[in-house]
């Protein structure tokens, strides 16, 4: 360390002067600069136009693609973009370098954002246009231009044949869309842009609405009509005006929500009441400078819920309840902000209210939105499996979880290695669970692998890895062995009996208490006939085959209890035939795969 702040006192400090650029280039205001000074300063404007357009724009593309978070959201891309000097006019050539990359989730996005933001500039036209008292009707006709099916009638043409050959509304709105889009996002938006670039009628109008300030009812629109309007006057609830900047001070607003946020990252040095009280005044504070379906409203919700859950669980899931259907009125139930609180509520009804399968649904839906906002094995979405398989296991949904596990292994990397061995430490231990040794035996050898890279094989987590791998590889070895012996003496059923008697034998020792197994052996007794006095040659088989159902039943293997009762049963008192023998052989198979996983 002394060497490397050696070195770094060493070294001259260099300071960069800024780059000015002159505003007034490529305008008439020369300011009487000379030619050369011109040409000079244009040229360093073009050198930076190229820089943006052929450095930043692709890098920008990669990014989206490949490294960071996506989202379903027109805000989080327009902060993405000003985040790194980027123009919101750039959006078309951003959207060429994304369908080269073959992303059609950001694709549709970017695209859908250029068509609002043309749409916008049209409905403002149309509005400015018309009295205050045909507003309403003038949003009806916009919206059904822009998304509808249905075609107005014209007025004043009578022949239907001369009344198909003209543009419809829609047409003309659309061509107006498409030449704006070019002028102002230099792009060319191809023929039927909506099933083109993959746009959601549903995430369009959302789109338009939150720039327009149209509020709409709720309800299940038709898009696909042509025998009537999607859009009719009841369906507007409201237009409201947009205000970028409020004038109301809200400093104060701000200092306590920021006060709130900070007491809540040390919130586990402070005294609960404390952390309590700030995140309640912090929520009133958003709630009074935005209002109550404010998406800051919901991170603030968010917040105190995660204190609540110490003291009152209850109001803690419905303030995470309250922040899911603010995220959804504001952003969509398809935005990546509901997939956050998604999460969130998982966890909670998982870990605090022990509901997995309120919590499986709730992740089945943020595993869709996980799909639609990444590939298909996106580094996100092996979050969401483990999840889901946390809840199948809880769920004693043992070989849907595996392959949950196995859907998570697809999505991390090789040199991940933290992260792959404990997963498939989990997804050996339920390979023993299911009986499947060999499987078992695999996965753990690959824990024990990576466990000794990371810390060495003499550490203790690496002993305790290289046990379970000898343990799991022992009981397959056993079973196979087992198996084997079965095929062999499959002629003869004396054999078979011997066999299973001993096996049983040793399995019983290892199942139960001395204790239970008198008490449910006497059970066993009193409920299973005597087999004695069964003459004929399989006199003594049977006597071993009772005593076979005698000890599986007390092994309190509750599943198989009563078809193997009912075999032995069956077989009473007559001579025992390869039937007989293939099905104890079954259940005993049965019997051994339940005795394992409890094991």
């Amino acid at each position: 360390q002394q060497q490397q702040q050696q070195e770094e006192s060493a070294q001259p400090e260099v300071a960069l002067a800024p780059t000015l650029f002159n505003p007034d280039v490529f305008t008439p205001c020369t300011l009487g600069d000379t030619p050369e000074e011109i040409a000079a300063d244009e040229a360093q404007v073009r050198k930076l136009a190229d820089f943006l357009t052929q450095e930043l724009v692709p890098r920008l593309s990669h990014q989206l693609t490949e490294e960071l978070a996506a989202s379903n959201s027109a805000d989080w891309l327009r902060a993405t973009m000003h985040q790194r000097g980027i123009n919101m006019r750039y959006l078309g050539l951003l959207l060429e370098h994304v369908m080269k990359d073959g992303t059609s989730h950001l694709m549709s996005l970017i695209a859908c954002e250029i068509i609002a933001r043309c749409a916008k500039v049209l409905w403002r036209r149309a509005m400015a246009e018309l009295d205050v008292s045909q507003w309403l009707n003038g949003c009806v006709k916009f919206l059904n231009a822009l998304l509808s099916a249905w075609r107005e009638e014209p007025v004043g043409k009578k022949s239907k044949r001369q009344e198909a050959s003209g543009p419809s509304e829609g047409e003309k709105l659309w061509a107006e869309i498409a030449a704006l889009a070019q002028k102002k996002f230099h792009i060319s938006l191809k023929s039927d842009p909506l099933s083109a670039y993959k746009i959601n009628k549903y995430a369009l109008l959302r789109s338009v609405c939150l720039k327009t300030g149209m509020v709409l009812v709720a309800k299940d629109y038709d898009f696909l009509s042509q025998v009537h309007p999607t859009f009719v006057p009841d369906d507007i609830a409201d237009l409201v005006p947009l205000v970028k900047d409020c004038q109301e001070d809200l400093g104060v607003a701000y200092r306590i929500m920021d006060a709130a946020i900070d007491i809540y990252s040390r919130a586990q040095t402070l005294d609960h009441s404390v952390v309590l009280a700030a995140q309640e005044e912090g929520l009133e504070a958003c709630m009074r400078a935005y209002g109550p379906l404010h998406t800051n409203c919901a991170q603030a919700m968010r917040h105190l819920a995660m204190v609540r859950m110490q003291d009152d669980r209850d109001a803690a899931l419905d303030l995470l309840w309250r922040a899911l259907i603010v995220v959804e009125r504001n952003t969509g139930p398809d935005s990546a902000e509901a997939l956050d609180t998604l999460c969130v509520l998982s966890d909670v009804l998982t870990n605090h209210h022990q509901n997995p399968a309120g919590a499986f649904l709730l992740l089945i839906r943020a595993e869709q939105l996980t799909r639609l906002f990444y590939n298909e094995s996106h580094f996100e979405l092996s979050g969401i499996y483990q999840r889901m398989a946390g809840q199948l296991e809880k769920l004693n949904c043992l070989k849907e979880a595996l392959v949950m596990f196995e859907r998570t292994l697809q999505c991390l990397r090789p040199e991940w290695g933290t992260a792959m061995f404990s997963i498939h430490s989990r997804m050996a231990d339920l390979h023993a669970r299911l009986g499947q040794f060999k499987q078992a035996a695999e996965a753990e050898r690959r824990v024990f692998h990576v466990l000794a890279k990371l810390f060495g094989e003499n550490d203790a987590r690496t002993a305790s890895s290289r046990r379970r791998c000898k343990l799991y590889t022992a009981n397959s070895v056993q079973m196979h062995l087992l198996s084997e012996s079965l095929k062999s003496k499959a002629g003869g059923p004396a054999a078979i009996v011997g066999d299973l008697t001993v096996h049983f034998s040793n399995s019983t020792a290892t199942a139960a208490t001395t204790a239970a197994n008198k008490a449910i052996s006497a059970a066993a007794a009193a409920a299973v006939p005597a087999a004695s006095g069964s003459g004929g040659a399989a006199g003594g088989g049977m006597g071993d085959l009772q005593a076979c159902a005698r000890r599986v039943y007390s092994a309190a293997v509750r599943e198989h209890e009563d078809q193997l009762l009912d075999a032995w049963a069956g077989s009473s008192g007559k001579e025992m035939t390869m039937d007989t023998v293939h099905r104890l052989c079954t259940l005993y198979w049965e019997f051994r795969k339940c005795h394992l996983q409890s094991f």
